[in-house]
């Protein structure tokens, strides 16, 4: 295995803690290709794509999985400022704290 996907995974492990940190319950989908996480709080689910970089066509595909599946999916990126998440539906771009689950 590459250092890119032992970066991916450390990357993985940082929003599964953070994640738990606001006491969430989180899956890990190890050697994963599509979703990462899965996390979930108070009956609610979402899952997460953890990324080193946006992608467009990620975006267009993990849409599309939300739309079918009916669940919330977020990318999660790592950027200076920290890690940011986007809403592959909705397009907003959010801070850990100020996820839009419902």
């Amino acid at each position: 295995m590459g250092s890119a996907y032992f970066r991916g995974r450390r990357f993985e492990y940082r929003v599964r803690k953070e994640l738990e940190s606001l006491g969430f319950y989180v899956l890990r989908s190890a050697g994963s290709h599509g979703i990462d996480l899965a996390a979930i709080k108070d009956g609610k689910v979402f899952l997460v794509e953890c990324k080193a970089a946006f992608s467009h066509g990620a975006m267009a595909f993990l849409k599309q999985l939300s739309e079918k599946l009916g669940v919330k999916i977020f990318i999660a990126l790592k950027k200076k400022e920290g890690i940011v998440f986007i809403d592959v539906c909705g397009g907003g771009v959010f801070s850990l704290g100020d996820l839009p689950i419902e």
